[in-house]
């Protein structure tokens, strides 16, 4: 996989581009990694690997049948003190299946490897820090594992730090995160998926909403600048958030006199008589008490927009039957692209895929949840 450098314009206070380099490659050698997961799927959950493999898999899901049939047997045989261990896979690999996936732990070492299908190119951000975790303690003679260990070292860092520089790394778009929060690393050779269904109408109207939402965003940012500015101090003064988003967050506070002194994480309560809040470690939701209209922040970048917030935001928007032209070729377009999915939400998430998928609108994200980020056409 190609290395991808970061620009010199991208240089965090909290980050440099030789450590985000150290993580990317990390990342590279993760993906390789869980690839021993896949053969180890084949015998023990053959069934979600359906069209992911070349591999005909019908003859391993009659065969795990078969044994599943076998092992409840035998229980029944020698009664119920007979335990139930996961299966070995060979021979050095305790196996737990789970979803449309498995997580395979080795007896000796205690190295932990999960991969969900179906694209093996995918991680997932705490499956790859579990992972890391174990490499720290085991696998210093690798060098960038040992570079990342020296640079937590010298950081005063902990695990959570990385995290941060994937989060970097995305913004950065040097990794891409999807709806699932599944994570890839960008190809430089990566083609766009195929948008034919997207008319110029159609993402004019979803960006349209999607500026609607931004500006309705701002309420919730200013309960927050009023109720608890102590999380957005926070955010905007940790050294490894972004420099631009550190200066809008700054904006919004630094007409206090005084800094804020932390509060409790959870807070709820009624804010200028019609908004019930809900701040939730540093994640606010504001709920109009008459119109039921939600809208929530996850203190960030305030030109981002919180992914959960703005999907539930049109869902409202679609169920109170506002009559607005934006909404309408939108809601046009998922029920005339529908492919046989009934549920309006999912034909969204579809739309928002595509949408994606085309860099039209590209997906972020920070601790609390994904964000969406676009470009004003």
């Amino acid at each position: 996989m190609p290395s991808t450098k970061t620009s010199n314009s991208a240089l965090l206070v909290g980050f440099s581009n030789d450590f985000l380099e150290t993580v990317r490659n990390l990342i590279a050698y993760f993906v390789l990694r869980q690839q021993i997961v896949l053969p180890a799927m084949v015998t023990h959950n053959p069934r979600a690997l359906r069209g992911s493999v070349d591999i005909e898999v019908r003859p391993y899901i009659e065969a795990r049948y078969k044994r599943h049939l076998e092992l409840k047997e035998a229980i029944k045989e020698q009664g119920s003190d007979v335990e139930r261990s996961l299966p070995i896979w060979n021979n050095n690999w305790k196996c737990f299946p789970h979803g449309r996936g498995c997580r395979l732990t080795h007896l000796d070492t205690g190295e932990r490897i999960e991969w969900d299908a179906p694209d093996r190119d995918a991680f997932r951000i705490d499956w790859f820090l579990n992972h890391l975790k174990w490499r720290l303690k085991h696998e210093l003679d690798d060098p960038y594992v040992y570079r990342c260990s020296d640079w937590m070292e010298a950081n005063a860092a902990n695990i959570e730090v990385v995290e941060k520089a994937i989060n970097c790394l995305i913004d950065l778009r040097i990794v891409v995160i999807h709806q699932d929060h599944t994570c890839k690393l960008r190809d430089e050779t990566t083609t766009l998926s195929n948008t034919s269904h997207l008319t110029e109408e159609v993402i004019a109207a979803f960006l349209r909403r999607l500026t609607y939402y931004r500006q309705r965003q701002q309420i919730t940012i200013k309960a927050m600048v009023e109720l608890r500015p102590d999380f957005i101090v926070q955010v905007a003064r940790d050294p490894y958030t972004m420099p631009d988003t550190a200066q809008r967050l700054e904006h919004l506070y630094k007409h206090l006199e005084s800094l804020p002194e932390p509060g409790s994480k959870i807070q709820t309560g009624i804010w200028r008589n019609e908004w019930e809040y809900d701040i939730r470690y540093a994640t606010c939701t504001l709920t109009h008490s008459e119109t039921k209209e939600q809208i929530r922040w996850s203190t960030s970048d305030p030109f981002a927009v919180d992914y959960h917030g703005y999907t539930q935001h049109l869902m409202w928007q679609f169920n109170s039957n506002q009559e607005n032209i934006y909404l309408q070729v939108i809601n046009h377009w998922l029920h005339e692209y529908s492919e046989g999915t009934s549920d309006v939400f999912s034909r969204l998430l579809r739309l928002i895929s595509l949408l994606t998928s085309a860099e039209i609108v590209a997906l972020s994200r920070n601790e609390k949840g994904l964000l969406m980020k676009w470009k004003d056409r």
